[in-house]
């Protein structure tokens, strides 16, 4: 697609939340999302540190460091989009304007005027609650692997503290967990981790934390090295021979081995506190907003009955369209809406895990030998375009007017990732890989041409019909 083409994306986008509040978009990029960046910047740096000091940790963590930094850098891109329009502000004044329109109307006022006090509210009190239950997720679930790993038993000490005897399937399905969990795990990382991240969790709250923190400053002066060097040494949950007997040999008089361990009594004491202290505030302020949310969606459509309302992605089939285009993530630096195969050379670095490349792409790009997928002696990569898309919408095809398939969507620019909450079309950009690079790689590289010999392909001649108006299109079969 060249810049200023029509383009369409279908797919099954997740969930997009557009018609949140300022008092939403206020906490999650003041709050929340700094919160998380922070808890995953100390985890991204040990894992690396660890990965770059050892090569076996390097093979075991990278995937755990790409998947951690995946969201990681979402969050930030998703503040920096909404900060840079002053999205909170934007918010302020649509909400400023729907008040007015309220009170200028007795029914509505009496309807819906206890609208966003409401929302102001039931934001303001689960403020501590929603922070407490990132800081679970996201140090108890997701960065502490003994944690999780301990909390995989819970179904079966469970049984065996009322008295039932564990199936062999069972036991199977433990010793999986076992082969899963220690398949890429480095204990003296995940002791760095659980030792860095429990003391930020604890200097961060002084109420809606687990109460081995209790223990901690009672028992071991405060020190969480003192208490994470006595549960990695003494756990059988540290190496799969130690829990694989136990495995072996779990019955209703045995289970105590697993209840008084170090590991398992902190994983129950991070589990405890989320679903005594954390999870009922959660489901009311869930409860809350699910009424208020139809309430407010209500209002909005009338009271602005001729608005074009904007249709929240919900997991379901969903079309958006844009165009190709270009877009400044910054003063004085500019982004061309293509990539080109030179690009991908210039990142080149041999043996690189991200930037290595097949010796036979080098040999294509040298001789430039892209076939008929050139444009001009240059081989588009990927382009840009202003189609609202979010997670799930990898994959999904992008297509021009007429249905003929311009490419394939996989991410969106930095900054654009803050269309979940706010979309701005001089911002967001989606990414898709050019489909005349995939059938580049599919004939001159893989050699399928047989593949390509199936294929109707198609040069879309353009000739637009005027300034607003959808393009009147020839198709020229291209020869083979």
């Amino acid at each position: 697609g060249e810049k200023g083409d029509f383009t369409m994306v279908y797919g099954f986008p997740g969930r997009t939340q557009e018609y949140l509040t300022s008092f939403a978009v206020d906490q999650i990029v003041n709050v929340i999302n700094p919160a998380n960046i922070a808890i995953r910047d100390i985890a991204l740096d040990i894992m690396w540190e660890d990965m770059m000091a050892d090569d076996e940790v390097r093979i075991k963590y990278a995937a755990k460091h790409a998947g951690t930094a995946n969201y990681w850098k979402k969050w930030q891109g998703e503040n920096r989009g909404i900060h840079r329009i002053n999205g909170v502000q934007i918010k302020k004044e649509r909400e400023a304007d729907f008040l007015a329109k309220i009170n200028s109307n007795k029914d509505w006022e009496e309807e819906y005027g206890i609208l966003l006090p409401e929302f102001e509210k039931v934001y303001k009190e689960s403020e501590q609650y929603e922070l407490a239950y990132n800081y679970f997720i996201e140090v108890c679930w997701r960065s502490v692997e003994i944690i999780r790993f301990a909390s995989r038993f819970r179904d079966a000490v469970s049984k065996l503290e009322s008295g039932n005897e564990l199936s062999e399937s069972e036991k199977e399905g433990l010793k999986r967990h076992v082969k899963a969990h220690f398949k890429d795990y480095h204990l003296p990382t995940d002791k760095k981790l659980f030792i860095a991240l429990f003391t930020k969790y604890d200097n961060d709250f002084n109420s809606l934390e687990p109460s081995f923190f209790n223990t901690v400053q009672t028992k071991y002066k405060g020190s969480y090295a003192a208490y994470a060097n006595k549960l990695y040494d003494k756990s059988v949950f540290t190496t799969p021979e130690k829990i694989n007997d136990l495995i072996d040999n779990l019955n209703p008089k045995t289970v105590k081995k697993i209840t008084s361990d170090m590991a398992w009594q902190t994983m129950n004491s991070c589990f405890d506190n989320y679903n005594n202290n954390i999870k009922p505030s959660i489901e009311n302020k869930e409860v809350k907003l699910e009424i208020l949310n139809r309430k407010y969606l209500e209002a909005i459509m009338n009271i602005y009955p001729n608005k074009r309302l904007y249709p929240d992605a919900n997991s379901t089939l969903r079309v958006t369209y844009g165009k190709v285009d270009d877009y400044e993530p910054r003063d004085g630096v500019k982004y061309l809406n293509y990539t080109t195969l030179d690009g991908v050379i210039e990142k080149y670095v041999p043996g690189d895990e991200e930037f290595d490349l097949p010796a036979k792409i080098l040999e294509l790009h040298k001789n430039k030998d892209y076939g008929q997928y050139a444009v001009d002696g240059e081989l588009r990569v990927c382009f840009t375009g202003s189609n609202h898309t979010t997670g799930g919408n990898s994959g999904s095809p992008v297509i021009d007017a007429y249905g003929n398939l311009l490419g394939c969507n996989f991410d969106r620019n930095w900054e654009g990732t803050m269309s979940d909450i706010m979309y701005d079309p001089d911002m967001c950009r989606n990414i898709t890989c050019d489909i005349r690079y995939v059938l580049f790689i599919i004939d001159k590289y893989a050699g399928a041409t047989h593949l390509i010999d199936e294929m109707k392909l198609v040069k879309p001649n353009y000739q637009r019909a005027g300034i607003g108006t959808i393009p009147l299109i020839t198709e020229t079969p291209v020869q083979k």
